[in-house]
């Protein structure tokens, strides 16, 4: 299958973003920066998984919800899940902000990442691509904070991991990075001479119970990743 085209209306123009690769292709450049992600961080970081066993025998349609902390997120938990290949390609939802940017909008795009309308109030056309993505039983990334947080609180969470769960009646995997804040350029040259301790956890996978409002499952998911996260750990 292939990623259908999306549209993003802001700064009163609308931008058209193609997608014309198809799900092998994106399952093929993950797999092999998965590989180099693993050997990268055994050298410069030192990386402490829990909960792999949970996403196992998973397979889409998938949510996977974590918190930001970084631009490197999706590497380290592409890195840290198993290697079940079912759950390859995962498809990052980005803001139009980050796709704007002619590096890294080319590399989002590269892994699959596809926009994420950040103004207006169409439902319909924020939700066209990951739906389609979903019924296409794959895997959508979502980051509910809607930016990187930097220090160790959380951002509350926005509504979108929930409508898209509710309108797809897809699971939802939650996974928190710990270890993580604070992390820029600076920090990253030091990692090559002070390796840096950083823990991914995956909770249960967990659905919405019938009769839950977006509301009420927004809530839910950001408690499961809240759960995961461990704001002291270094």
């Amino acid at each position: 299958g292939l990623l259908w085209a999306t549209k993003q209306v802001g700064c009163g123009k609308r931008l058209n973003y193609s997608y014309s690769y198809s799900y092998k292709r994106f399952f093929v450049i993950q797999i092999i920066t998965k590989v180099l992600w693993l050997f990268l961080t055994g050298i410069f970081f030192k990386v402490e998984v829990i909960g792999r066993e949970n996403a196992k025998r998973l397979e889409g349609p998938l949510i996977i919800i974590s918190n930001h902390k970084s631009y490197i997120d999706h590497f380290f938990i592409g890195a840290a899940l198993p290697f079940n290949f079912k759950l390859f390609p995962i498809l990052p939802m980005a803001h139009k902000e980050q796709m704007d940017k002619p590096i890294m909008g080319r590399g989002i795009r590269m892994f699959g990442g596809f926009v994420a309308k950040t103004k207006g109030k169409n439902l319909d056309e924020l939700f066209d691509v990951p739906v389609k993505v979903l019924k296409d039983k794959k895997v959508v990334l979502i980051y509910p904070e809607g930016a990187i947080v930097k220090d160790t609180d959380f951002q509350k969470f926005g509504n979108g991991a929930a409508e898209l769960s509710l309108r797809t009646s897809a699971n939802n995997l939650p996974v928190a990075i710990s270890g993580l804040d604070h992390f820029g350029p600076g920090a990253f040259f030091k990692t090559f001479f002070v390796r840096r301790k950083i823990r991914i956890s995956f909770g249960k996978v967990f659905s919405p119970e019938h009769g839950q409002n977006r509301k009420e499952f927004t809530k839910k998911i950001e408690k499961e990743v809240r759960a995961l996260y461990d704001p002291y750990y270094k």
